[in-house]
């Protein structure tokens, strides 16, 4: 990696962690970045007003990368779900995924998420195109777009807008990821699973 690559790089991690919550340190980043002079290097960023003293992107470092935004509930994660953001990754540094939390499954599905919360954030934390997972609100969907502060926000070829955001969205690009698999929906599949079993 060139300079100009580090420094991106270190960025990208950065963002990551303050995406997180978690406290990020030298030697963390050192680890995930293992090359020669890195106190130098962040050093050189923080005076260059690139990093702040506690490792967090300045504006002017920020804009060196592109952070993406993707939600769904990932209940059953498919063939479609990897596609869908394999293609959203392409476009960005940073992708961002918001797992729905289990009250919000109910409310707008009507029913019972197969797996906990916990456990579909974990899987798609784990996901390779997935730089970061976090779970949604529950008093407000605009919370986590706040945090995430997303330079592009993806839908799936059947998702809309969530209604809780539509005219809260400025300054932020949108686009529709049209990746589809026939079959692989997550709510055809849980139903097929329900007939195998006699339900």
């Amino acid at each position: 990696m060139n300079l100009y690559e580090v420094v991106k790089e270190v960025i990208r991690q950065c963002e990551i962690f303050r995406i997180m919550d978690e406290k990020l340190t030298e030697e963390k980043l050192f680890k995930r970045i293992p090359i020669p002079k890195m106190e130098n290097i962040l050093r050189d960023m923080m005076g260059k007003e690139l990093l702040s003293p506690n490792y967090i992107p300045m504006d002017k470092g920020r804009k060196m990368i592109k952070v993406g935004l993707t939600g769904g509930t990932f209940d059953i994660v498919h063939i479609g779900h990897i596609r869908t953001l394999e293609e959203a990754k392409k476009y960005v540094d940073v992708l961002a995924v918001v797992v729905a939390r289990d009250s919000t499954v109910k409310m707008f599905k009507n029913r019972e998420p197969l797996n906990t919360e916990d456990i579909r954030l974990e899987i798609v934390s784990n996901l390779k195109p997935v730089d970061v997972a976090i779970l949604g609100s529950e008093e407000d969907f605009m919370i986590p777009v706040k945090r995430i502060k997303p330079d592009m926000i993806f839908l799936g070829y059947d998702q809309k807008m969530p209604s809780p955001l539509k005219g809260k969205i400025k300054n932020i690009e949108v686009k529709k990821i049209n990746v589809y698999y026939k079959g692989y929906k997550s709510s055809l599949m849980i139903k097929k699973l329900l007939n195998m079993l006699g339900y």
